[in-house]
């Protein structure tokens, strides 16, 4: 039978074995409604909160939340851990099983023209389906290839702001297939390997074809943002302050290069990232430093031109593609080593002092391209 698998016995277990008494759920929009059918009625020895946040993806955490209403334990629903928690926290990905059997005909048909070297990956809830798909790719000849991502859990898995489980076998995969429902991961996999990709979709169980065309709004509309920005006098950078969608590094170095082209610029926090509401502040341009897919798949919610951080730090539009393989933004000084939080992960870079535009005024740019136009990019 076709579900989710919230792991009962295993919540009940750790709150046992944790001596848990008040417990806040988190769990993204599309789980809500069945967690509180099926979950929270077998926690009633327990005072339990449900969180309306919609927790879109395990770079949000409720902590904050949980503070206020002084629980002690987390159970968190629908991902995998990615960021650190104040509160003892259990994951549970919530997978979905499912037969993928019904789909291998016309999957054998797609790869039957290429190459044997198949990557495969699956966002987290579907990806016990990776295993019955590369045994009957294994039994057809195709050699399965696995891989892990940068700030992923598991192997094969990714975010939507990471495929490296994809973009790392680049160079040695024929062929690029993905689980997923929805467009959001498989978008995101198919611009980050910038190659045609199979999606398969694990409720009605049919494979579709995707290639870089599908993204032709996203690279026509930060080409068109980034020329709004040559011209741009005033320009705020958003920094967002979710710990897994904290871009301070990459904020404060985008705000200091494009200063030094003689911008005036401002860095304004978001805890809430709704585009109307950034949208009415009084900047000719947005820079984005908050989730990474924002300046992408909602662009067009902005009223005004946006861009991604990641293309101000590489010095060209569609800059998010060079972060998603992996290439490197790492800041040398002058000074002695120390780490800095950059983004999802911690890199070792050299320490800076925190006044204003403190890289550009003792060392230059610290970026890897001086901000040029676009016709020079």
């Amino acid at each position: 039978m076709n579900d989710y698998d919230f792991e009962l016995d295993r919540v009940l277990s750790w709150l046992r074995d944790e001596e848990a008494k008040r417990v806040l759920i988190e769990a993204p929009e599309g789980l809500k409604q069945k967690i509180v059918a099926e979950v929270l009625p077998a926690l009633g020895s327990y005072t339990v909160f449900m969180s309306s946040k919609p927790f879109h993806g395990a770079c949000e955490v409720g902590d904050e939340e949980a503070g206020s209403l002084g629980v002690d334990h987390v159970v968190h629903f629908g991902h995998l851990q990615m960021v650190a928690r104040r509160f003892p926290t259990l994951y549970v990905p919530a997978y979905y099983d499912f037969d993928p059997s019904p789909s291998f005909a016309e999957l054998d048909i797609l790869l039957a023209k290429g190459g044997k070297n198949v990557a495969v990956a699956a966002s987290v809830q579907y990806l016990r389906a990776l295993k019955p798909i590369s045994e009957h790719l294994s039994e057809k000849g195709f050699n399965v290839m696995v891989e892990n991502g940068k700030r992923t859990k598991a192997p094969a898995q990714v975010l939507g702001c990471d495929y490296f489980a994809l973009t790392s076998l680049a160079g040695k995969a024929d062929q690029f297939l993905i689980v997923t429902a929805g467009d959001f991961h498989a978008l995101g996999a198919v611009f980050a390997l910038n190659r045609e990709l199979l999606q398969l979709d694990p409720y009605s169980l049919s494979w579709k074809k995707l290639d870089p065309t599908a993204l032709r709004s996203w690279v026509i509309g930060e080409s068109y943002a980034w020329t709004k920005l040559e011209d741009a006098a005033k320009v705020g950078v958003i920094v967002g302050t979710e710990p897994g969608q904290r871009f301070l590094w990459e904020a404060e170095h985008a705000a200091a290069e494009l200063r030094r082209s003689g911008k005036h610029v401002d860095i304004i926090s978001a805890s809430n990232l709704d585009p109307a509401q950034l949208s009415a502040l009084p900047y000719d341009v947005l820079i984005l430093a908050a989730c990474p897919r924002l300046p992408y798949d909602d662009a067009d919610s902005f009223g005004k031109p946006v861009v991604s951080v990641f293309s101000v730090l590489f010095g060209r539009p569609l800059g998010l593609r060079d972060w998603l393989n992996g290439n490197d933004l790492t800041v040398k000084s002058k000074q002695s080593s120390g780490v800095v939080e950059q983004g999802f992960s911690v890199k070792r870079v050299e320490k800076y002092s925190t006044v204003r535009d403190p890289v550009v005024q003792a060392h230059g740019s610290p970026l890897p391209y001086r901000f040029k136009r676009l016709s020079k990019c």
